[in-house]
Formats: structure tokens, sequence, C-alpha cells
């Protein structure tokens, strides 16, 4: 190959090299894009217990509530506000020895007894009350503890609902889950 030809491989290849490297002229910078709608609130504020055993001297005597004999259960938390139980959700779970998984309140079954029982819970300022008592007869339903516990779930009220907004299929019903698909759904260790 003579040298003539040489040279212009050369330069040929010099000219594709430096046309191909990043370096060179940058245009002006494009227009900003325009702002994403706000996404829908989340559930970032979700508070919950941690399993509490229930204790037999936390129970109260029994008492006439409503011409029903009861048995009371009483805790405190200063999650439980006005606000929550004004707007928000509180869900109650129990968890009793021998059972696959939690159950939510309110909840009928046999639990110290043969015959049909009820758990319920009620809510005040800074209360939770677990209400337990016979719905076949009218006598001292009993207590339970040992390693029977419970644990609260508050998902405090964020956005109300217009009435298309609460038709909407997208809309959560926390009360139609079950424990573990609630727990998945709100990141909250089992």
């Amino acid at each position: 190959m003579n040298v003539k030809k040489l040279f212009f491989v050369f330069t040929l290849l010099s000219a594709v090299i430096y046309g191909c490297t990043k370096e060179g002229p940058t245009g002006p910078a494009g227009a900003d894009g325009a702002d994403g709608a706000d996404g829908q609130d989340g559930t970032a504020n979700v508070i919950y217990s941690s399993w509490t055993y229930f204790s037999s001297s936390d129970w109260s005597e029994l008492t006439n509530d409503y011409g029903k004999y009861v048995r009371i259960y009483s805790t405190t938390s200063d999650d439980i506000t006005q606000s929550v139980i004004d707007s928000g959700l509180v869900m109650v779970y129990v968890k009793f020895v021998g059972a696959t998984s939690p159950m939510p309140l309110p909840l009928s079954m046999c639990i110290t007894k043969s015959s049909l029982q009820h758990l319920n819970f009620r809510l005040s300022t800074s209360t939770l009350k677990i209400v337990f008592f016979d719905i076949e007869d009218n006598d001292d339903p009993g207590t339970f503890s040992g390693t029977n516990s419970y644990r609260y779930i508050i998902i405090p009220g964020g956005v109300q609902a217009t009435l298309t907004k609460s038709l909407r299929r997208e809309e959560i019903d926390y009360n139609q889950m079950d424990y573990s698909e609630l727990c998945k759904l709100l990141n909250i260790p089992e």
C-alpha cells in the first residue's frame, strides 16, 4: 500500500473516531415538564400495638351491662384519640392458644365454656375495653389469660369520602380483610 493511501485511510479513520466521541456542542436545555397530579393519601400514620397477653388480674369483676352480665378487659393507649374515634378506624384482634390465626372482634364462639360467647370492644379517648359475655344465658362468662393475646391496629382518618368516591371499586374495606391481608397491606409485622 502506498503512503498516500495509508495517509488517506488514517485521516478518514481519525475523523470517524473523533466524530463519534461524546464531546461536541451541547444544545439548549428543554422546558420543564408539567407536574403530575397529587397521589391518593396513604396509610403512613397507621399505628399498631404489640401482641399483649391477657392478664387474669386485669379483667373486671362481673358487671351488669344493659341487663347482661359481662367481664371487661381495659387497657389504655394515648393513640386512641377523639379524632381517631370520630374519623379513623380501630381494628382489634385476639389470638387464642391453638388457633391457626388471629381473629377480629367482634367474635362469637365458645371460649371459656361449651356455650356460645361473645367478645366485642368499645373505645373512648385513650381507652380500649374488650367486653366478654355469654350469648345463650346470663351467667358469668369467666375470664381467660395466659398465652391468649390481643392487638389493636389504628388507621387514622384522612380525607372524608363523598358518595361517589365511597362507591368506587378501588376503595379498601379493611373490615373485610383477614388479619394477614391487612398486615401485608399496611406493612405491619405479624
